[in-house]
């Protein structure tokens, strides 16, 4: 499961980073071993 998430990790913050841009992306990019994936999703 941990191989098929890190794939879709990055190709959504990618995605949300150019919607928002903000900075906050940047931290939970930083913590995403600390599953902060779920987060980005919902913010």
């Amino acid at each position: 499961l941990r191989q098929a998430n890190e794939l879709s990790l990055p190709h959504l913050l990618v995605h949300h980073c150019c919607q928002t841009n903000k900075p906050h992306l940047i931290v939970y990019f930083v913590n995403l071993n600390s599953l902060v994936f779920p987060s980005i999703v919902l913010v």
